[in-house]
């Protein structure tokens, strides 16, 4: 259980220096006006649930990489 814990708050920490960095709006801006992940740079276009599709509005995080870090 405790390596389950520490895994995430690895993924915790990577996503708050993804999210932090002084280019963020910048890069937000780019992702959404080409679709794209922030994080991974792949197309976003696919989402399991309208909840996820909310948060990748918010965030510019695809599916995958909410699935990775949010999870």
């Amino acid at each position: 259980m405790t390596v389950n814990k520490e895994i995430h708050m690895t993924k915790v920490d990577e996503l708050i220096n993804i999210l932090s960095n002084h280019d963020h709006a910048k890069a937000f801006t780019k992702a959404k006006s080409k679709r794209e992940c922030i994080i991974c740079g792949q197309k976003a276009q696919r989402f399991k649930t309208v909840m996820a599709q909310f948060e990748y509005t918010n965030s510019a995080i695809c599916q995958s990489c909410q699935t990775e870090y949010l999870s």
